[in-house]
């Protein structure tokens, strides 16, 4: 099973901004089809990867597995970009909230 360290350095390295930065979002499991928190990714980051349809990676820790999140979750994931949002994706509830935020 893959640390927490592993999975952000897959990421390309231990987040450095301070965490109100990062977003948290939920990407579905192909594997277990559970939802899976994502929380390595910043704002910038993450408008710049959609900008280019650049892969964006989920984990998912039960499953110690990776996969490029899908076409209807970046889709989400880009109208979602906004303090308080959330939306139905694949029949869950998906939050995006700035972590640190109550």
């Amino acid at each position: 099973m893959k640390t927490a360290n592993e999975t952000k350095e897959a990421r390309g390295g231990v987040p450095s901004r301070p965490i109100q930065e990062w977003i948290l979002f939920a990407a579905i499991c192909p594997k277990c089809r559970q939802p899976a928190l994502q929380h390595g990714y910043s704002r910038v980051l993450l408008f710049g990867f959609l900008d280019v349809d650049h892969p964006i990676e989920a984990y998912c820790a039960k499953c110690d597995e990776f996969w490029p999140i899908s076409a209807e979750e970046r889709r989400a994931l880009l109208g979602a970009l906004s303090p308080g949002w959330h939306q139905v994706v694949g029949g869950e509830v998906v939050a995006i909230a700035t972590a640190g935020r109550g």
